[in-house]
């Protein structure tokens, strides 16, 4: 779906994301895939506007120069991963709109921080962490890009929500 070079990925990250991206949805004509849960999910973003397609939302500041970068219910998961030591001084950035068209304003975001680590619940191949490093894959640059991904492990089981995130791994 992400490689349709005119589509926008749609998945936001709470209620608040859901309503700024319907805005988006009604005043864009480009073709769009909307990946949304079911509900009960927290209000992350206090934002009264999204920031433009393919552009992060800045959502938690923290102490040091690295982020989690999130979509979806990523965004639930950085919330959670900045409660321990070892995430408790990054920022959380949303990216709730992207696609391939928007690769081209990831670089420039990227090169403002150390390090990232894009949030998904989603597999590695074919999601956001993968569209994020092919972004910058022939741009030189310093920054460590890891991902919090649904390991390949969970393919062929079947689950609740919570055992199939037991398979979440982080690599940095």
């Amino acid at each position: 779906m992400r490689l349709f070079p005119e589509i926008s990925i749609i998945s936001p990250g709470g209620p608040n994301e859901v309503d700024l991206s319907f805005k988006f949805i009604m005043s864009d004509t480009s073709p769009k895939y909307l990946r949304l849960r079911k509900t009960g999910e927290p209000i992350f973003n206090q934002n009264e506007k999204l920031e433009l397609p393919g552009f992060w939302n800045h959502l938690k500041e923290g102490s040091s120069n690295n982020i989690l970068l999130s979509t979806g219910y990523g965004l639930k998961l950085a919330f959670d991963l900045v409660k321990t030591n070892k995430y408790q001084n990054y920022h959380i950035l949303s990216c709730p709109i992207w696609g391939n068209k928007y690769k081209q304003f990831q670089y420039q975001q990227l090169s403002n921080y150390n390090k990232i680590i894009t949030v998904e619940d989603h597999l590695l191949s074919g999601g956001f962490g993968s569209w994020m490093r092919e972004s910058i894959i022939d741009k030189e640059n310093n920054i460590i890009l890891g991902h919090a991904y649904i390991d390949d492990d969970i393919i062929g089981k079947v689950g609740t929500e919570e055992y199939l995130l037991k398979f979440m791994t982080i690599n940095e």
